[in-house]
């Protein structure tokens, strides 16, 4: 007789019979082992990010070091499991903000994806691959995206002014500006000057 074996201990009893009607039964206990496999097929962060680093190779490795611009905020994360057992888990590690949870969605054919906000400087995303039997792999990698360098100012405004502040245009460098405040305005605070700078 056939048995459909479950993962983990599978006791199967065997009754013998004699002639004279007496039995005996035997208790065999078989144990179906978990799956250990915990690696991926594929795993990749979209456009945008450029590895420098790849360390992929045949034991499916995917360690891998990255940037994007400044003017990439999120990344599409997208990767295989190898087995369809395994579970998958993923974190953000960022030098300002510490560590947050990836909400990983999960798809046909074992895939599984998500769109990750990356901030700027140096962070790194963690994959965590359980396999059924609870044998864990990480996957790492690190991306770095540009911090901004546009330091221009995009509005500027006192208080009580007359007129709007207007660029010098002897200052070949754009950061010198003129601006008409009222005759009885005889000093000006820090506070009561409003620049708009790009974030």
């Amino acid at each position: 007789k056939k048995s459909n074996l479950q993962f983990g201990t599978n006791p199967v009893e065997i009754t013998v019979y004699n002639e004279a009607g007496n039995d005996n039964t035997y208790t065999i206990t078989l144990t179906r082992e978990k799956y250990s496999i915990k690696t991926l097929d594929a795993l990749n962060l979209g456009d945008g990010f450029t590895r420098t680093y790849d360390k992929t190779d045949s034991n499916r490795t995917y360690d891998y070091d990255g940037k994007v611009p400044y003017a990439t905020t999120q990344l599409t994360l997208t990767g295989t499991k190898s087995n369809q057992y395994a579970s998958v888990s993923a974190l953000l590690k960022d030098e300002a903000n510490g560590t947050h949870v990836i909400t990983l969605t999960d798809g046909e054919n074992n895939t599984f994806s998500s769109t990750v906000d990356i901030p700027t400087g140096t962070n790194q995303i963690v994959i965590t691959v359980t396999a059924q039997d609870n044998t864990q792999q990480e996957y790492k990698i690190n991306v770095e995206r540009t911090k901004n360098s546009d330091n221009s100012v995009t509005s500027l405004s006192v208080a009580d002014q007359v007129t709007p502040p207007v660029l010098d245009s002897s200052d070949e460098t754009n950061s010198t500006y003129n601006v008409t405040v009222a005759y009885n305005k005889t000093s000006v605070q820090a506070a009561e000057v409003a620049v708009g700078v790009i974030s």
